[in-house]
Protein backbone atom coordinates (compact mmCIF):
# COMPACT_ATOMS: atom_id res chain seq x y z
CA UNK A 1 0.00 0.00 0.00
CA UNK A 2 1.62 3.49 -0.96
CA UNK A 3 0.07 6.83 -0.77
CA UNK A 4 0.78 10.52 -0.82
CA UNK A 5 -0.80 13.63 -0.16
CA UNK A 6 0.34 17.36 -1.35
CA UNK A 7 -1.16 20.33 -0.44
CA UNK A 8 -0.23 23.68 -1.63
CA UNK A 9 -0.57 25.62 1.61
CA UNK A 10 0.39 28.94 -0.32
CA UNK A 11 2.11 30.11 -3.62
CA UNK A 12 5.44 30.02 -1.49
CA UNK A 13 4.70 27.26 0.71
CA UNK A 14 3.66 23.16 0.16
CA UNK A 15 3.56 20.28 2.49
CA UNK A 16 3.75 16.81 0.95
CA UNK A 17 3.24 13.30 2.75
CA UNK A 18 3.69 9.46 2.00
CA UNK A 19 2.41 6.62 3.34
CA UNK A 20 3.97 2.89 3.31
CA UNK A 21 2.26 -0.43 4.33
CA UNK A 22 3.99 -3.58 3.66
CA UNK A 23 2.74 -7.55 4.70
CA UNK A 24 4.25 -10.53 3.67
CA UNK A 25 3.94 -14.29 4.80
CA UNK A 26 5.07 -17.63 2.94
CA UNK A 27 7.05 -20.28 3.97
CA UNK A 28 9.81 -22.12 2.47
CA UNK A 29 12.21 -25.34 2.34
CA UNK A 30 15.24 -27.22 0.86
CA UNK A 31 17.55 -29.63 0.35
CA UNK A 32 20.67 -29.21 -0.37
CA UNK A 33 23.79 -31.87 -1.65
CA UNK A 34 27.22 -30.11 -1.24
CA UNK A 35 30.48 -31.81 -2.60
CA UNK A 36 33.70 -30.56 -0.86
CA UNK A 37 37.03 -30.54 -2.66
CA UNK A 38 39.81 -29.70 -0.55
CA UNK A 39 42.38 -28.29 -2.02
CA UNK A 40 45.69 -29.94 -0.83
CA UNK A 41 43.76 -33.14 -2.72
CA UNK A 42 42.18 -35.09 -0.16
CA UNK A 43 39.26 -36.93 -1.29
CA UNK A 44 36.15 -35.38 -1.54
CA UNK A 45 33.50 -34.84 0.93
CA UNK A 46 29.58 -35.20 0.23
CA UNK A 47 27.52 -33.60 2.98
CA UNK A 48 23.67 -33.14 2.67
CA UNK A 49 21.65 -29.76 4.29
CA UNK A 50 17.83 -29.27 4.58
CA UNK A 51 15.52 -26.62 5.99
CA UNK A 52 12.06 -25.84 6.27
CA UNK A 53 10.82 -22.28 7.32
CA UNK A 54 7.72 -20.05 8.04
CA UNK A 55 8.26 -16.36 7.83
CA UNK A 56 5.88 -13.25 8.06
CA UNK A 57 6.78 -9.72 8.49
CA UNK A 58 5.01 -5.77 8.51
CA UNK A 59 6.37 -2.63 7.57
CA UNK A 60 5.19 0.48 7.57
CA UNK A 61 6.46 3.60 7.39
CA UNK A 62 5.67 7.78 6.95
CA UNK A 63 7.81 10.52 5.50
CA UNK A 64 7.00 14.31 5.04
CA UNK A 65 8.39 17.69 3.63
CA UNK A 66 7.48 21.14 4.09
CA UNK A 67 8.75 23.74 1.90
CA UNK A 68 8.80 27.46 2.90
CA UNK A 69 10.52 30.20 0.02
CA UNK A 70 11.39 33.24 2.44
CA UNK A 71 11.38 36.79 0.50
CA UNK A 72 11.04 37.76 -3.36
CA UNK A 73 14.35 36.27 -4.46
CA UNK A 74 13.82 33.23 -5.69
CA UNK A 75 16.52 30.17 -4.42
CA UNK A 76 15.96 31.08 -0.82
CA UNK A 77 13.89 28.77 0.96
CA UNK A 78 14.11 26.64 4.86
CA UNK A 79 13.33 22.73 3.97
CA UNK A 80 11.75 20.88 6.63
CA UNK A 81 11.89 16.83 6.12
CA UNK A 82 10.63 14.03 9.37
CA UNK A 83 9.96 10.68 8.88
CA UNK A 84 9.36 6.97 10.89
CA UNK A 85 9.37 3.59 10.49
CA UNK A 86 8.28 0.69 11.83
CA UNK A 87 9.30 -2.98 11.13
CA UNK A 88 8.59 -6.45 12.73
CA UNK A 89 9.18 -10.36 11.39
CA UNK A 90 9.27 -13.81 12.75
CA UNK A 91 10.01 -16.89 11.73
CA UNK A 92 10.05 -20.64 12.52
CA UNK A 93 12.78 -22.49 10.98
CA UNK A 94 13.63 -26.49 11.57
CA UNK A 95 17.32 -27.57 10.08
CA UNK A 96 19.64 -30.45 9.38
CA UNK A 97 22.92 -30.63 8.46
CA UNK A 98 25.34 -33.60 8.69
CA UNK A 99 28.76 -32.83 10.26
CA UNK A 100 29.72 -36.48 9.23
CA UNK A 101 27.48 -39.14 8.30
CA UNK A 102 27.38 -40.54 11.70
CA UNK A 103 27.34 -37.27 13.57
CA UNK A 104 24.50 -34.84 12.51
CA UNK A 105 22.32 -31.89 14.02
CA UNK A 106 19.30 -31.28 14.28
CA UNK A 107 16.84 -27.86 15.68
CA UNK A 108 14.18 -26.23 15.82
CA UNK A 109 14.48 -22.36 15.80
CA UNK A 110 11.89 -19.88 16.72
CA UNK A 111 13.13 -15.90 15.68
CA UNK A 112 11.09 -12.52 16.07
CA UNK A 113 12.67 -9.09 15.31
CA UNK A 114 11.56 -5.66 14.75
CA UNK A 115 12.59 -2.28 14.51
CA UNK A 116 11.85 1.31 14.51
CA UNK A 117 13.59 4.52 13.71
CA UNK A 118 13.06 8.44 13.36
CA UNK A 119 14.52 10.60 11.04
CA UNK A 120 14.59 14.41 10.80
CA UNK A 121 15.95 16.94 8.25
CA UNK A 122 16.03 20.39 8.01
CA UNK A 123 18.05 22.98 5.57
CA UNK A 124 18.66 26.58 4.70
CA UNK A 125 19.18 27.40 0.73
CA UNK A 126 20.89 31.00 -0.03
CA UNK A 127 20.92 32.04 -3.31
CA UNK A 128 24.65 34.03 -4.45
CA UNK A 129 24.36 35.61 -8.20
CA UNK A 130 22.42 34.09 -10.75
CA UNK A 131 24.25 30.76 -10.61
CA UNK A 132 25.00 29.77 -7.10
CA UNK A 133 23.23 28.87 -4.02
CA UNK A 134 24.57 28.28 -0.70
CA UNK A 135 23.10 25.63 2.04
CA UNK A 136 23.81 24.08 5.25
CA UNK A 137 21.95 21.56 7.16
CA UNK A 138 20.97 19.54 10.16
CA UNK A 139 19.82 15.94 10.10
CA UNK A 140 19.55 13.30 12.95
CA UNK A 141 18.20 9.80 12.48
CA UNK A 142 17.88 7.21 15.30
CA UNK A 143 17.17 3.70 14.79
CA UNK A 144 16.42 0.93 17.46
CA UNK A 145 16.61 -2.97 16.93
CA UNK A 146 15.69 -5.68 18.47
CA UNK A 147 16.06 -9.97 17.93
CA UNK A 148 15.61 -12.99 19.40
CA UNK A 149 16.43 -16.38 18.74
CA UNK A 150 15.51 -19.63 21.04
CA UNK A 151 16.68 -22.86 19.53
CA UNK A 152 15.44 -26.44 20.74
CA UNK A 153 17.60 -29.71 19.82
CA UNK A 154 16.18 -32.85 18.30
CA UNK A 155 16.63 -35.95 20.13
CA UNK A 156 17.72 -38.41 17.95
CA UNK A 157 17.04 -41.32 20.64
CA UNK A 158 13.65 -40.63 21.59
CA UNK A 159 12.80 -39.06 18.67
CA UNK A 160 11.63 -35.81 19.22
CA UNK A 161 12.62 -32.21 19.85
CA UNK A 162 13.73 -31.55 23.50
CA UNK A 163 11.13 -29.05 25.33
CA UNK A 164 13.81 -26.98 27.22
CA UNK A 165 15.56 -23.88 25.13
CA UNK A 166 19.79 -24.46 24.69
CA UNK A 167 21.00 -21.37 25.57
CA UNK A 168 24.23 -22.02 23.95
CA UNK A 169 22.52 -21.32 20.51
CA UNK A 170 19.94 -19.26 21.85
CA UNK A 171 19.69 -15.00 22.18
CA UNK A 172 17.89 -12.23 23.03
CA UNK A 173 19.20 -8.46 22.11
CA UNK A 174 19.05 -5.07 21.10
CA UNK A 175 20.99 -2.14 19.45
CA UNK A 176 20.32 1.47 19.18
CA UNK A 177 22.25 3.92 16.38
CA UNK A 178 21.93 7.78 16.83
CA UNK A 179 23.25 9.44 13.68
CA UNK A 180 23.66 13.22 13.42
CA UNK A 181 24.91 14.92 10.59
CA UNK A 182 25.56 18.81 10.00
CA UNK A 183 27.71 20.80 7.35
CA UNK A 184 27.71 23.51 4.49
CA UNK A 185 26.81 22.55 0.66
CA UNK A 186 27.02 24.67 -2.69
CA UNK A 187 25.25 24.19 -6.16
CA UNK A 188 26.63 25.87 -9.04
CA UNK A 189 24.76 25.57 -12.53
CA UNK A 190 24.60 27.15 -16.33
CA UNK A 191 23.58 25.60 -19.40
CA UNK A 192 26.60 23.75 -19.87
CA UNK A 193 28.08 23.03 -16.29
CA UNK A 194 26.45 21.78 -13.00
CA UNK A 195 28.85 21.49 -9.77
CA UNK A 196 27.22 20.19 -6.56
CA UNK A 197 29.14 19.42 -3.04
CA UNK A 198 28.20 18.57 0.71
CA UNK A 199 30.61 18.27 3.59
CA UNK A 200 29.20 16.99 6.82
CA UNK A 201 30.76 16.12 9.95
CA UNK A 202 28.74 13.29 11.77
CA UNK A 203 28.26 11.40 14.66
CA UNK A 204 27.02 8.51 15.51
CA UNK A 205 26.35 7.02 19.31
CA UNK A 206 25.46 3.34 19.46
CA UNK A 207 24.60 0.58 22.34
CA UNK A 208 24.19 -2.65 22.15
CA UNK A 209 22.49 -5.03 24.93
CA UNK A 210 22.32 -9.07 25.25
CA UNK A 211 19.00 -9.75 27.19
CA UNK A 212 19.57 -13.39 27.65
CA UNK A 213 21.01 -16.09 28.50
CA UNK A 214 23.33 -13.91 29.99
CA UNK A 215 22.80 -10.18 30.45
CA UNK A 216 25.60 -8.30 28.85
CA UNK A 217 26.09 -4.38 27.68
CA UNK A 218 28.05 -2.11 25.68
CA UNK A 219 26.89 1.27 26.04
CA UNK A 220 27.43 4.58 24.16
CA UNK A 221 30.28 3.89 21.67
CA UNK A 222 31.33 6.89 19.73
CA UNK A 223 32.10 7.23 16.31
CA UNK A 224 33.01 10.37 14.31
CA UNK A 225 33.51 10.98 10.83
CA UNK A 226 33.89 13.71 7.91
CA UNK A 227 31.79 12.44 4.67
CA UNK A 228 31.19 14.50 1.89
CA UNK A 229 29.71 14.28 -2.00
CA UNK A 230 30.95 16.43 -4.89
CA UNK A 231 29.68 15.75 -8.56
CA UNK A 232 30.32 17.90 -11.49
CA UNK A 233 27.87 17.20 -14.96
CA UNK A 234 29.45 19.17 -18.00
CA UNK A 235 27.62 19.31 -21.31
CA UNK A 236 29.49 20.95 -24.10
CA UNK A 237 27.10 20.37 -26.50
CA UNK A 238 23.88 18.47 -27.26
CA UNK A 239 25.85 14.95 -28.14
CA UNK A 240 28.50 15.03 -25.18
CA UNK A 241 28.20 14.49 -21.28
CA UNK A 242 30.49 14.44 -19.10
CA UNK A 243 30.06 13.27 -15.22
CA UNK A 244 32.43 13.17 -12.44
CA UNK A 245 31.36 11.97 -8.39
CA UNK A 246 33.51 11.76 -5.82
CA UNK A 247 31.65 10.65 -2.23
CA UNK A 248 32.01 8.89 0.87
CA UNK A 249 29.53 6.87 3.12
CA UNK A 250 29.54 5.09 6.61
CA UNK A 251 27.20 1.90 7.02
CA UNK A 252 26.51 0.13 10.82
CA UNK A 253 26.31 -2.88 11.16
CA UNK A 254 23.32 -5.08 11.57
CA UNK A 255 21.61 -6.68 14.50
CA UNK A 256 22.46 -10.13 13.77
CA UNK A 257 26.10 -8.89 12.86
CA UNK A 258 26.07 -7.82 16.60
CA UNK A 259 24.22 -11.12 17.86
CA UNK A 260 26.72 -12.83 19.80
CA UNK A 261 25.23 -16.11 19.55
CA UNK A 262 26.80 -19.15 17.66
CA UNK A 263 24.44 -20.02 14.80
CA UNK A 264 24.68 -23.95 13.75
CA UNK A 265 22.01 -24.53 11.73
CA UNK A 266 24.60 -25.47 8.80
CA UNK A 267 27.13 -28.13 11.31
CA UNK A 268 30.16 -27.60 8.76
CA UNK A 269 29.26 -23.58 7.96
CA UNK A 270 29.21 -22.50 11.87
CA UNK A 271 28.85 -18.31 12.02
CA UNK A 272 28.87 -16.43 15.49
CA UNK A 273 28.28 -11.91 15.85
CA UNK A 274 30.58 -10.12 17.55
CA UNK A 275 28.95 -7.10 19.18
CA UNK A 276 32.57 -5.09 19.25
CA UNK A 277 31.79 -3.77 15.69
CA UNK A 278 32.65 -0.74 14.16
CA UNK A 279 30.93 1.11 11.16
CA UNK A 280 32.51 0.83 7.90
CA UNK A 281 33.69 3.88 6.52
CA UNK A 282 33.53 3.79 2.33
CA UNK A 283 35.41 6.42 0.04
CA UNK A 284 33.86 6.12 -3.70
CA UNK A 285 34.78 7.93 -7.00
CA UNK A 286 33.56 7.57 -10.41
CA UNK A 287 33.79 9.15 -14.00
CA UNK A 288 31.38 8.97 -17.44
CA UNK A 289 31.30 10.03 -20.72
CA UNK A 290 28.28 9.57 -22.41
CA UNK A 291 28.24 10.37 -27.04
CA UNK A 292 24.46 10.20 -28.36
CA UNK A 293 23.94 10.58 -31.74
CA UNK A 294 20.07 10.61 -31.98
CA UNK A 295 19.70 11.45 -35.73
CA UNK A 296 21.78 8.14 -36.83
CA UNK A 297 20.70 6.12 -33.28
CA UNK A 298 24.54 5.99 -31.95
CA UNK A 299 25.58 5.73 -28.69
CA UNK A 300 28.99 5.36 -26.96
CA UNK A 301 29.89 5.21 -22.95
CA UNK A 302 32.81 5.11 -21.05
CA UNK A 303 33.08 4.65 -17.20
CA UNK A 304 35.70 4.00 -14.52
CA UNK A 305 35.84 3.97 -10.84
CA UNK A 306 37.67 3.09 -8.52
CA UNK A 307 36.64 2.63 -4.30
CA UNK A 308 37.99 1.82 -1.27
CA UNK A 309 36.98 1.14 2.71
CA UNK A 310 37.77 1.61 6.23
CA UNK A 311 36.59 -0.60 9.02
CA UNK A 312 35.46 -3.11 5.92
CA UNK A 313 33.26 -5.65 8.18
CA UNK A 314 34.86 -9.12 6.67
CA UNK A 315 34.32 -12.90 8.24
CA UNK A 316 37.66 -14.03 10.51
CA UNK A 317 37.65 -17.93 9.31
CA UNK A 318 38.88 -20.74 10.93
CA UNK A 319 38.88 -23.96 8.50
CA UNK A 320 41.07 -27.09 8.09
CA UNK A 321 41.40 -27.32 11.80
CA UNK A 322 39.92 -31.04 12.59
CA UNK A 323 39.42 -30.47 16.57
CA UNK A 324 39.28 -26.84 16.54
CA UNK A 325 36.49 -25.34 19.35
CA UNK A 326 34.15 -23.32 19.30
CA UNK A 327 33.55 -21.25 22.45
CA UNK A 328 30.16 -19.40 23.36
CA UNK A 329 30.03 -15.88 25.06
CA UNK A 330 30.25 -17.63 28.28
CA UNK A 331 33.27 -19.53 27.59
CA UNK A 332 31.83 -22.95 27.24
CA UNK A 333 32.26 -24.98 24.28
CA UNK A 334 29.71 -25.25 21.84
CA UNK A 335 30.88 -27.33 18.67
CA UNK A 336 33.87 -28.93 17.62
CA UNK A 337 34.91 -28.37 13.80
CA UNK A 338 35.73 -31.40 11.70
CA UNK A 339 38.53 -31.56 8.86
CA UNK A 340 35.28 -29.75 6.26
CA UNK A 341 34.08 -27.79 9.12
CA UNK A 342 33.84 -23.74 9.18
CA UNK A 343 33.92 -21.31 11.75
CA UNK A 344 33.57 -17.37 10.97
CA UNK A 345 32.88 -14.30 12.46
CA UNK A 346 32.57 -10.73 11.45
CA UNK A 347 35.44 -8.37 12.37
CA UNK A 348 36.91 -5.23 10.66
CA UNK A 349 39.32 -4.66 8.63
CA UNK A 350 40.59 -1.86 6.16
CA UNK A 351 40.35 -2.45 2.65
CA UNK A 352 42.62 -1.06 -0.12
CA UNK A 353 41.83 0.47 -3.48
CA UNK A 354 39.41 -1.32 -6.05
CA UNK A 355 39.43 -0.61 -9.37
CA UNK A 356 36.87 -0.91 -12.36
CA UNK A 357 35.79 0.21 -15.90
CA UNK A 358 34.06 -0.37 -18.83
CA UNK A 359 32.60 0.76 -22.52
CA UNK A 360 30.04 -0.07 -24.67
CA UNK A 361 28.71 1.15 -27.98
CA UNK A 362 25.42 0.55 -29.45
CA UNK A 363 24.45 1.19 -33.30
CA UNK A 364 21.78 0.16 -36.06
CA UNK A 365 21.90 -2.91 -38.07
CA UNK A 366 19.78 -1.68 -40.84
CA UNK A 367 20.05 -3.86 -42.94
CA UNK A 368 17.88 -6.58 -40.48
CA UNK A 369 16.04 -3.94 -38.46
CA UNK A 370 17.86 -4.49 -35.05
CA UNK A 371 20.16 -2.89 -32.63
CA UNK A 372 23.09 -3.87 -32.18
CA UNK A 373 25.29 -3.28 -28.57
CA UNK A 374 28.70 -4.72 -27.81
CA UNK A 375 30.63 -3.57 -24.45
CA UNK A 376 33.60 -4.84 -22.74
CA UNK A 377 34.42 -4.45 -18.80
CA UNK A 378 37.26 -4.84 -16.58
CA UNK A 379 37.73 -5.28 -12.69
CA UNK A 380 40.66 -5.19 -10.35
CA UNK A 381 38.81 -6.00 -6.46
CA UNK A 382 41.09 -6.12 -3.71
CA UNK A 383 39.45 -8.37 -0.48
CA UNK A 384 41.03 -8.71 2.81
CA UNK A 385 40.17 -11.47 5.20
CA UNK A 386 41.44 -13.63 8.06
CA UNK A 387 42.25 -17.41 7.60
CA UNK A 388 43.50 -19.10 10.71
CA UNK A 389 44.65 -15.88 12.48
CA UNK A 390 46.62 -14.27 9.17
CA UNK A 391 45.36 -12.20 7.40
CA UNK A 392 44.97 -13.03 3.61
CA UNK A 393 44.75 -10.16 0.99
CA UNK A 394 42.68 -11.83 -2.36
CA UNK A 395 42.70 -10.51 -5.74
CA UNK A 396 40.23 -11.31 -8.14
CA UNK A 397 40.85 -9.63 -11.91
CA UNK A 398 37.97 -10.07 -13.86
CA UNK A 399 37.43 -9.23 -17.35
CA UNK A 400 33.87 -9.52 -19.54
CA UNK A 401 32.31 -8.79 -22.97
CA UNK A 402 28.77 -8.47 -23.69
CA UNK A 403 26.99 -8.75 -27.54
CA UNK A 404 23.33 -7.78 -27.64
CA UNK A 405 21.25 -7.84 -30.89
CA UNK A 406 17.31 -6.34 -30.35
CA UNK A 407 14.80 -6.73 -33.29
CA UNK A 408 12.87 -3.25 -34.23
CA UNK A 409 11.14 -4.11 -37.27
CA UNK A 410 8.55 -5.76 -36.88
CA UNK A 411 5.62 -5.35 -33.98
CA UNK A 412 4.49 -9.57 -34.90
CA UNK A 413 8.37 -10.43 -33.87
CA UNK A 414 10.06 -9.49 -31.44
CA UNK A 415 13.67 -10.75 -30.09
CA UNK A 416 16.35 -10.17 -27.71
CA UNK A 417 20.18 -11.95 -27.49
CA UNK A 418 22.95 -11.65 -25.25
CA UNK A 419 25.52 -13.37 -25.15
CA UNK A 420 29.06 -12.83 -21.82
CA UNK A 421 31.72 -14.49 -21.50
CA UNK A 422 33.94 -13.95 -18.28
CA UNK A 423 37.34 -14.98 -17.21
CA UNK A 424 38.15 -14.65 -13.56
CA UNK A 425 41.42 -14.94 -12.01
CA UNK A 426 42.14 -14.86 -8.18
CA UNK A 427 45.03 -15.03 -6.00
CA UNK A 428 45.75 -15.28 -2.54
CA UNK A 429 48.47 -13.83 -0.75
CA UNK A 430 48.67 -16.72 1.97
CA UNK A 431 49.08 -19.47 -0.33
CA UNK A 432 49.57 -20.21 -4.03
CA UNK A 433 47.61 -23.30 -3.90
CA UNK A 434 44.48 -21.62 -3.19
CA UNK A 435 44.47 -19.76 -6.49
CA UNK A 436 41.35 -20.20 -9.10
CA UNK A 437 40.94 -19.37 -12.63
CA UNK A 438 38.04 -19.84 -14.73
CA UNK A 439 35.81 -18.71 -17.42
CA UNK A 440 31.95 -18.57 -17.40
CA UNK A 441 29.92 -18.42 -20.53
CA UNK A 442 25.93 -17.24 -20.40
CA UNK A 443 24.05 -16.72 -23.66
CA UNK A 444 20.04 -15.36 -22.84
CA UNK A 445 17.50 -15.16 -25.62
CA UNK A 446 14.04 -14.14 -25.58
CA UNK A 447 11.55 -14.56 -28.62
CA UNK A 448 7.68 -13.48 -29.01
CA UNK A 449 6.14 -14.28 -32.07
CA UNK A 450 1.93 -13.03 -32.39
CA UNK A 451 0.59 -13.55 -36.17
CA UNK A 452 -2.27 -12.07 -37.69
CA UNK A 453 -4.62 -14.33 -36.36
CA UNK A 454 -4.05 -13.94 -32.82
CA UNK A 455 -2.04 -16.89 -32.12
CA UNK A 456 1.18 -16.25 -29.84
CA UNK A 457 4.23 -17.97 -28.80
CA UNK A 458 7.09 -17.03 -26.53
CA UNK A 459 10.36 -18.46 -25.71
CA UNK A 460 13.07 -17.63 -22.73
CA UNK A 461 16.30 -19.73 -23.06
CA UNK A 462 19.18 -19.53 -21.07
CA UNK A 463 22.77 -21.21 -21.74
CA UNK A 464 25.49 -21.05 -18.76
CA UNK A 465 28.81 -22.93 -19.00
CA UNK A 466 31.71 -22.91 -16.49
CA UNK A 467 35.06 -23.84 -17.30
CA UNK A 468 37.74 -24.16 -14.99
CA UNK A 469 41.31 -23.29 -16.07
CA UNK A 470 42.78 -24.45 -12.82
CA UNK A 471 43.93 -27.32 -10.45
CA UNK A 472 41.11 -26.13 -8.36
CA UNK A 473 38.36 -25.61 -10.30
CA UNK A 474 38.93 -27.93 -14.02
CA UNK A 475 36.92 -30.59 -11.31
CA UNK A 476 33.83 -28.23 -11.29
CA UNK A 477 33.04 -28.02 -15.21
CA UNK A 478 29.16 -27.45 -15.88
CA UNK A 479 26.59 -26.32 -18.44
CA UNK A 480 22.65 -26.42 -18.35
CA UNK A 481 20.30 -25.21 -20.68
CA UNK A 482 17.12 -23.88 -19.60
CA UNK A 483 14.17 -23.22 -21.69
CA UNK A 484 10.98 -21.75 -21.23
CA UNK A 485 7.59 -22.10 -23.68
CA UNK A 486 4.55 -20.54 -23.98
CA UNK A 487 1.89 -20.99 -26.27
CA UNK A 488 -1.55 -18.82 -26.23
CA UNK A 489 -3.90 -16.69 -28.03
CA UNK A 490 -5.11 -13.03 -27.82
CA UNK A 491 -8.29 -12.54 -26.81
CA UNK A 492 -11.32 -9.92 -25.81
CA UNK A 493 -10.07 -7.66 -28.64
CA UNK A 494 -6.56 -8.37 -28.57
CA UNK A 495 -6.22 -7.14 -24.79
CA UNK A 496 -5.87 -10.07 -23.31
CA UNK A 497 -4.36 -13.50 -23.94
CA UNK A 498 -4.62 -16.87 -22.71
CA UNK A 499 -1.21 -19.05 -22.75
CA UNK A 500 -0.40 -22.12 -22.29
CA UNK A 501 3.13 -22.38 -20.30
CA UNK A 502 6.15 -25.05 -20.01
CA UNK A 503 8.93 -23.97 -17.75
CA UNK A 504 12.10 -26.25 -18.40
CA UNK A 505 11.26 -27.65 -21.17
CA UNK A 506 14.48 -30.18 -21.71
CA UNK A 507 14.64 -30.46 -17.61
CA UNK A 508 18.00 -29.40 -17.38
CA UNK A 509 17.42 -27.37 -14.04
CA UNK A 510 20.22 -28.91 -11.72
CA UNK A 511 20.27 -25.70 -8.68
CA UNK A 512 24.25 -26.08 -9.71
CA UNK A 513 26.06 -23.42 -7.92
CA UNK A 514 30.12 -23.44 -6.94
CA UNK A 515 32.10 -20.97 -4.32
CA UNK A 516 35.70 -20.94 -3.70
CA UNK A 517 37.36 -19.88 -0.97
CA UNK A 518 41.33 -20.16 -0.07
CA UNK A 519 40.73 -23.35 1.41
CA UNK A 520 38.27 -25.32 -0.71
CA UNK A 521 36.33 -25.46 -3.49
CA UNK A 522 32.32 -26.57 -2.56
CA UNK A 523 29.64 -27.58 -5.20
CA UNK A 524 26.15 -27.44 -4.39
CA UNK A 525 23.19 -28.77 -6.33
CA UNK A 526 19.69 -27.95 -4.76
CA UNK A 527 16.18 -29.27 -5.27
CA UNK A 528 14.12 -27.47 -7.55
CA UNK A 529 10.43 -27.86 -9.34
CA UNK A 530 12.06 -29.03 -12.56
CA UNK A 531 9.55 -28.91 -15.51
CA UNK A 532 5.92 -28.26 -14.96
CA UNK A 533 2.90 -26.76 -17.18
CA UNK A 534 0.60 -24.54 -16.47
CA UNK A 535 -1.91 -21.48 -17.80
CA UNK A 536 -1.43 -18.22 -17.65
CA UNK A 537 -3.86 -15.63 -18.25
CA UNK A 538 -3.09 -11.66 -19.01
CA UNK A 539 -5.14 -8.50 -19.28
CA UNK A 540 -3.53 -5.24 -20.65
CA UNK A 541 -5.30 -2.37 -19.64
CA UNK A 542 -3.48 0.20 -21.28
CA UNK A 543 -6.62 2.15 -22.27
CA UNK A 544 -7.68 2.29 -19.13
CA UNK A 545 -8.57 5.72 -17.63
CA UNK A 546 -8.31 7.65 -21.19
CA UNK A 547 -10.15 10.42 -22.41
CA UNK A 548 -12.29 9.84 -25.70
CA UNK A 549 -11.12 12.08 -28.28
CA UNK A 550 -13.40 14.59 -29.69
CA UNK A 551 -13.32 16.38 -32.91
CA UNK A 552 -15.73 19.31 -33.77
CA UNK A 553 -17.71 19.12 -37.16
CA UNK A 554 -18.02 21.98 -39.47
CA UNK A 555 -20.66 23.67 -38.09
CA UNK A 556 -19.13 23.83 -34.46
CA UNK A 557 -20.89 20.68 -32.84
CA UNK A 558 -18.92 17.73 -31.26
CA UNK A 559 -18.86 14.79 -33.39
Amino acid sequence: LNSRIEYRITPRQRFTLRVQLSLNDGSNGGNTLNNYFPVNGDNPTSLTNWNLSESNSLSTSLNGSYIIRLGERAGRTINLNFGASYSTNGSLNESYSEKSKDNTVHQHATSDGGNYSYNGNISYAEPIGEHIQLTVNYSANYRFSDASKLTRLYDFENQMFLDEINARYSNVSNTSFLTQRTGPGFRFNNEKLTITGQLNYQHVTMSSDRLYPIEFSISNKRFENLTYSFTTRFRPDKQNLVSLRVSSNTSNPSINQLQDVVNISNINNIRAGNPYLKPSYSHQASLQYTRTNVERGRTFNFNVGCSKSNNMVVDSVVMNQNGYKVYDFNGEVVATLSAQGRFSKPVNIDRPWSVNGGADYAFPLEFIGCNFQIGANASLNKTPSILNGETNLSQEERYSASLRLNSTFSKNLDFRLQYTPTYTHITNSISKRRDNEFIRHQANGNVRVVLNCGLTMHVNARYSKYVGLSETSNRLNNSELICNLGVGMKLLRKRGELQLVVNDLFQQNKGFSHSTNVQYTQISTRDVIGRYYGVKFTYNYRNFGKRKSSSKSPNGKKS
